[in-house]
């Protein structure tokens, strides 16, 4: 039977603090996702047991893609095709979210506001399905770079609560009462927050109460992850925490690409984040940009026998 849940932790605030601050820990995935390094790049990344999946968008096609990297770190690339939207194709997936053996992705147009969320089962990581139930979320007045999912017992039912993010936007929807993914969602309640968001997580206490991670850069360069207290009660969101993390920035690893949350037990969450793009190893990113590498050598990426790789940092308490 599959599995629709993550673990709820015990105190919020406490396990966010305690995340390491330093990445712990570095792999390098190896793809070749066939786009350009320039305007698309990584969007979003979980970790499912032994495999990681990386959302990449493709602004010069139709389709975005998902890359499944297995045990070996090896990464196979799928076209993530959904319907386009008023002719507008949504080929630019964005930051999402693992609960349980289900993957959330929101989608979007490079040039249009149009967006759907799509929900897919993940069960078996190589090779991924798009469900009808619950519909997927379509809206065809606004984006949606970044969705998190979390489940939450409300007066002794089961509900399962969707954030969906973009440029300051949130909103808040709900599953029906019925377990996911069985279930349809609707919208509760929108709020604004502040701009640049590239992923927004959900987890849940054992207390019940909702909380979010939000994943952004700065102004300065920094990398912030900003834990938030969602009162469903009140409809408000409140920030409790503001974290400046450090990742390898020598491989431009930031959260502005792929950044996620890897919720391991109910007493601990690992974050996770991706540099830009699948370069060669050869080919160093100068100044923290891909953009001055792929000038340096721009007929290099089209060799099919080259091994692109992507670095991924994590920030974890154990391995």
């Amino acid at each position: 039977m599959a599995n629709n849940a993550n673990p709820k932790v015990g105190t919020a605030l406490d396990v966010f603090k305690a995340i390491p601050q330093r990445h712990t820990s570095e792999i390098e995935i190896i793809a070749t996702p066939h786009t350009d390094v320039v305007e698309s790049h990584v969007q979003g990344v979980v970790r499912k047991g032994n495999f990681y999946l990386i959302t990449h968008s493709d602004v010069h096609a139709d389709a975005g893609l998902l890359l499944i990297a297995d045990a070996t770190k090896n990464a196979t690339t799928m076209p993530l095709k959904v319907p386009s939207i008023g002719g507008a194709a949504l080929n630019h997936p964005g930051g999402c979210q693992l609960v349980g053996d289900y993957l959330l992705v929101p989608f979007e147009a490079v040039h249009q506001n149009v967006s759907r969320i799509s929900f897919f089962d993940v069960s078996d990581p190589a090779t991924p399905a798009e469900l009808s139930r619950p519909a997927p979320i379509t809206r065809t007045d606004r984006k949606a770079g970044a969705a998190g999912i979390a489940n939450v017992t409300v007066d002794g039912t089961e509900f399962w609560y969707l954030a969906a993010y973009d440029n300051g936007r949130m909103e808040i929807y709900r599953s029906d009462g019925n377990a996911f993914p069985d279930t349809e969602f609707g919208l509760v309640f929108t709020k604004q927050l502040p701009d640049g968001y590239e992923s927004f997580c959900l987890f849940a206490e054992q207390s019940n109460q909702l909380f979010g991670i939000g994943f952004r850069r700065d102004s300065l360069g920094r990398d912030k992850a900003d834990l938030y207290h969602i009162h469903l009660d009140t409809e408000q969101l409140e920030l409790f925490e503001s974290t400046h993390f450090f990742a390898n920035v020598w491989r431009n690893v930031h959260f502005r690409w792929g950044a996620g949350l890897d919720i391991r037990s109910t007493t601990e969450l690992a974050i996770l984040a991706t540099g830009r793009n699948f370069l060669p190893l050869s080919l160093p990113e100068q100044g923290g940009s891909t953009v001055g590498a792929v000038e340096a050598a721009p007929n290099i990426l089209e060799a099919a026998f080259l091994r692109l790789r992507c670095s991924i940092d994590t920030f974890s308490t154990t391995p």
